[in-house]
């Protein structure tokens, strides 16, 4: 793939069947970077959505990035590959052919430094690019002075997971609950969610991220495309104290939103829902799990009980010439 090959463009809408092929075949795509998802977030947190796309001489996709573009007091623009309660976006390329590090690399740096001269030339204030854990490189813009953060989550190994090498807490936990009289069962209930998540955040005092629309937008979609579930916990009496929304695509499962009744968070509810979603998940033949909380302290906790595996993920960051010198001013004040 020679450099006079390379067409860099933004999609168009009728492109985005290739899009979504070249997620599902990539290793770093995940179903938060298809064109539905994009869609999803677009109409329930105002994001316009926009899919740069890197093109050989075939006319074939080799790579892409999305991102979603935030004007700012109506005139500016921020470019931010994440939007509320999506974790990833950015880059995606199709599998190299090469066995070879230095063909990789050369095809690898070729691609993304595409895509990054036409993100560039978009004349956006800011660009955030948070990258899938599985893209593992991003040198081609740490050497074009992109500043370059690191996070974490955790992966689960299903097809290795043993309550035996979880923690004590987990075990002592699963059996309160399920003495206590605690039941799971799938129900895809938007409102029942998002009156637990409201509970949960009110109980902080701070303002939910997402709200019923938000929820009945991801239900939909996942009684849509069958790229999910929901889960309600139960106590003895029938109350409600637990839910939880799960999303997976062809590469393993996500735990999205986890929300319990403030009153009940000592219960167990939650240690013993995931436990219990992840024997049924993995009785589905799904191989792996992306906690999703490798960046809080007490979610970080959580997770961290299921004895998973930590994984990192990169967040590139691109300023402005007018934003570069206010944040050198100051810093110097």
């Amino acid at each position: 793939m020679g450099k006079s090959t390379i067409e860099a463009r933004v999609l168009e809408e009728s492109e985005y069947s290739v899009w979504d092929e070249l997620v599902e075949n990539s290793v770093q795509g995940t179903i938060f970077h298809t064109s539905d998802w994009l869609g999803l977030c677009s109409e329930s947190f105002k994001a316009e959505p926009k899919i740069f796309g890197c093109f050989n001489d075939k006319n074939e996709l080799m790579c892409g990035c999305s991102l979603f573009i935030y004007k700012s007091k109506g005139i500016f623009k921020n470019a931010i590959s994440t939007s509320v309660m999506t974790p990833y976006g950015g880059f995606v390329l199709r599998p190299s052919n090469s066995t070879k590090i230095r063909k990789m690399e050369e095809d690898y740096f070729l691609c993304i430094h595409s895509l990054e001269k036409l993100i560039r030339n978009q004349k956006y204030l800011s660009t955030i690019i948070t990258n899938s854990p599985d893209i593992l490189d991003v040198r081609p813009l740490t050497w074009n002075r992109w500043i370059s953060r690191v996070f974490y989550t955790y992966y689960l190994d299903l097809n290795s997971f043993d309550l035996n090498n979880a923690s004590r807490e987990i075990k002592r936990e699963i059996t309160r609950a399920t003495k206590s009289g605690i039941s799971l069962q799938s129900i895809r209930n938007a409102e029942i969610h998002n009156t637990l998540f409201q509970k949960v955040f009110e109980r902080q005092n701070l303002l939910p991220p997402a709200d019923i629309t938000a929820f009945n937008k991801v239900i939909e979609h996942i009684n849509r495309n069958k790229i999910g579930d929901m889960w309600i916990a139960k106590n003895q009496y029938d109350e409600i104290i637990g839910s939880q929304i799960w999303l997976w695509d062809t590469k393993r499962a996500y735990i999205w939103s986890v929300a319990s009744d403030p009153d009940f968070r000592n219960s167990g509810v939650n240690i013993f829902s995931v436990y219990t979603i992840l024997q049924e998940l993995c009785s589905k033949g799904f191989g792996e799990v992306n906690m999703m909380q490798g960046n809080i302290p007490n979610l970080a906790e959580f997770a961290a009980k299921f004895n998973p595996k930590l994984v990192p993920y990169y967040s590139v960051e691109n300023y402005s010439s007018i934003i570069e010198l206010a944040m050198k001013i100051r810093r110097k004040f």
